[in-house]
C-alpha cells in the first residue's frame, strides 16, 4: 500500500552538489535542484545537540526527519531545503520491505544546514 498523501503537507527540494554558474557565468561549486517532492516532517523534540565551532562560540542543532515516498538514488551527501531553510542530510532510510517510504534524517544549524 503506498504511503498516502494526507500526512505529506510539506513541499521541499532535495539538492546535490554540482556545477553552477557565478554572475560573470563561470562554473563554480554550488547545489543544484535534484528532485522537489512532497514530505511529512518531523522534529525530534527534545533531542537538539549543543555543539562548539571554530570561534568557541557554541550551535544549537536540532535533528529533523522527512518522510517522503520511497525514493531511491538519495545520500548523505545531498541536503534538504524547504521554506529557505537549509538542512543537512546526515542518514538516509529506505523502507525496503514494503518500499513505501524514505526517511530522510537531517541536522539543522550545523555546517550549510
Amino acid at each position: 500500500m503506498p504511503l498516502a498523501a494526507g500526512p505529506l503537507n510539506r513541499k521541499i527540494t532535495i539538492q546535490k552538489p554540482g556545477t553552477v554558474k557565478d554572475p560573470a557565468g563561470q562554473p563554480i561549486k554550488g547545489w543544484v535542484d535534484h528532485v522537489i517532492t512532497w514530505a511529512k516532517v518531523k522534529s525530534q523534540t527534545g533531542m537538539g545537540v549543543v555543539t562548539g565551532d571554530q570561534a568557541g562560540v557554541s550551535t544549537s542543532v536540532t535533528r529533523y526527519s522527512f518522510r517522503i515516498r520511497y525514493r531511491q538514488g538519495l545520500d548523505a551527501s545531498m541536503r534538504v531545503l524547504m521554506g529557505g531553510v537549509i538542512y543537512d542530510i546526515t542518514s538516509v532510510q529506505m523502507d525496503e520491505d514494503r518500499r513505501e517510504w524514505t526517511d530522510l534524517v537531517c541536522n539543522r544549524g550545523a555546517n550549510s544546514g
